[in-house]
């Protein structure tokens, strides 16, 4: 088991640095995302950082993502640079009730792309296929609403994720394996028990489209988180469809429909750490359109409703 951060970081960062590459050419140089205040430094692909929330001289109050009616918490921020079709690992641990987000737009109008919050031992991971070649603002903060003094010290760390297929609007079936070398999601929202070798897969549906995925699993256990649409593959944001698994041990399909229209983020790795290389097959089906639901006009026939649709009206 490699579940706690100062297991991973010695293993999973000497990892990334030698499979998963540098992402030296992150655009723009340098990279500035929308927070403009209480930000403490860049965060690169490779790297890990630590900072402390409890310095009042370096950190803002926001309030919190989640309960708007609490007390604002203590925040810092770093700039972080993507490339569009890059897959993204960002993960945090902290003793203490933490969240990091993701945050893009301008200074002026912020969009909170991510979230996820944890404490202890498991930690809060963003994992997302940039969509675009630009800088965002990774924001670390407190997160007890009863107790905004519950802050310290955290470290932040962030990997380059392999990203199998571009972003399917059709259907596709890849296969692939799961080894030492890909992205390292620690203990927590993916896997609570353990971390897990991951690929990321961007899929688009429509509002309330519908698409059949199977998952050929001819060896070890494998886990998935489908959310979105955007980059949150948990389901935290408000408007967020989620679904998962967290250990398929035979060849398994699931339907999924989609709430909002747009790119969803799914994470499909190892249901535990394996040492070993795991295989799969992943079969995502066409997309199924949301069926067309015609409202009958007080005092209208069926067939003068049949009539209307025909002729467009």
């Amino acid at each position: 088991m490699k579940s706690t951060f100062g297991v991973v970081s010695i293993v999973g960062v000497a990892l990334v640095a030698a499979a998963c590459g540098s992402d030296s050419a992150t655009s723009p140089k340098p990279p500035v995302g929308a927070d403009a205040t209480c930000v403490v430094g860049t965060l690169t692909v490779g790297t890990t950082v630590t900072g402390d929330v409890s310095n009042t001289a370096s950190s803002c109050l926001y309030p919190l993502f989640w309960d708007s009616a609490a007390p604002p918490t203590s925040n810092v921020s770093y700039n972080f640079g993507v490339r569009a079709g890059k897959g993204y690992l960002i993960s945090e641990i902290a003793t203490w009730n933490n969240h990091v987000q993701l945050i893009g737009g301008t200074t002026a109008a912020k969009v909170t792309l991510a979230e996820a919050d944890y404490g202890g031992v498991r930690q809060s991971t963003l994992a997302f296929v940039a969509t675009s070649t630009t800088a965002y603002s990774v924001r670390v903060g407190a997160d007890d609403n009863n107790n905004p003094a519950d802050t310290g010290t955290f470290t932040l760390r962030a990997q380059s994720c392999k990203v199998p297929v571009p972003t399917i609007t059709n259907s596709v079936t890849h296969s692939d394996n799961l080894a030492s070398g890909d992205c390292t999601v620690p203990q927590g929202d993916f896997n609570y028990l353990d971390s897990s070798y991951v690929h990321l897969y961007a899929i688009h549906f429509d509002s309330g489209g519908t698409r059949t995925i199977t998952f050929g699993v001819p060896g070890a256990a494998l886990a998935f988180d489908l959310g979105g649409p955007g980059y949150d593959p948990y389901g935290y944001l408000w408007h967020s469809s989620w679904t998962g698994k967290r250990s398929m041990t035979t060849d398994t399909t699931i339907t999924f429909t989609a709430g909002d229209s747009g790119v969803y983020t799914m994470m499909v790795g190892t249901a535990a750490y394996q040492a070993a290389s795991t295989a799969y097959t992943l079969t995502v089906g066409t997309e199924v359109p949301a069926p067309l639901h015609v409202t009958r006009p007080p005092g209208m026939s069926n067939s003068s409703v049949l009539k209307a649709r025909k002729h467009g009206q």
